[in-house]
């Protein structure tokens, strides 16, 4: 087995991304070529990766460790650990974590922390049977709410139907958190014209008219 930082990205990389990524659940998305550089460029996240025998074997697991500078001390973080499926109960988890933990020491941390869905209960396992201890805490998250407008100019005639009877014919995911809705309609008498503003937000969808 071979555990070690990932210094550039590579197709190979990009294409185990792909397929590990949703292995932590269906709404996560692997990242882009650009996002993948800029994580892999950083001086405060180390992407580590575990291979399967040797060095130029395939790509079976990864973890992120991220270590950072508060007022307070060093912290480090351990997340998405992910070990491919087909090569669980091997020690490979706990190959990265080991590791990990080793690099958080070298750069001065004096501890590590991550955090794990209480469903993956071998994860849970093998953190507690590492000497990770469970931490009385509330664990709190704010999911900022993107935004983009959709300007759509309709027929005043049009607008009455549009707004009393909304019909979503697509719904497409552009990411976790944001569902675009794709309204067809047909244009009768493109005067006069009307603006209408579609909002797109996290599970939310508005519409807010202007004249």
């Amino acid at each position: 087995m071979y555990i070690g930082k990932v210094f550039e990205v590579t197709e190979e990389l990009q294409k185990a991304l792909e397929r590990l990524i949703p292995q932590l659940g269906a709404h996560k998305n692997p990242p882009t070529w650009e996002e993948l550089s800029r994580l892999v460029a950083s001086e405060s996240s180390l992407l580590l990766v575990a291979r399967q025998s040797k060095e130029d074997g395939p790509i079976v697991g990864i973890l992120c460790l991220t270590i950072y500078r508060v007022p307070t001390g060093l912290r480090s973080i351990i997340e998405d650990v992910i070990v491919d499926e087909r090569a669980r109960r091997q020690g490979i988890g706990g190959a990265l974590v080991r590791y990990a933990i080793e690099r958080a020491r070298e750069a001065g941390a004096d501890g590590v922390s991550l955090t794990s869905n209480p469903r993956r209960e071998a994860a849970n396992q093998l953190y507690k049977s590492m000497g990770f201890e469970l931490r009385k805490t509330n664990p709190y998250f704010y999911r900022q709410v993107m935004m983009t407008c959709l300007m759509v100019s309709l027929n005043q005639r049009l607008l009455v139907v549009a707004v009393s009877i909304p019909i979503t014919i697509v719904a497409i995911p552009v990411s976790m958190s944001i569902v675009v809705f794709v309204f067809v309609l047909v244009l009768i008498n493109p005067i006069p014209w009307i603006p209408i503003i579609i909002v797109v937000g996290h599970h939310d969808t508005k519409a807010i008219l202007a004249q």
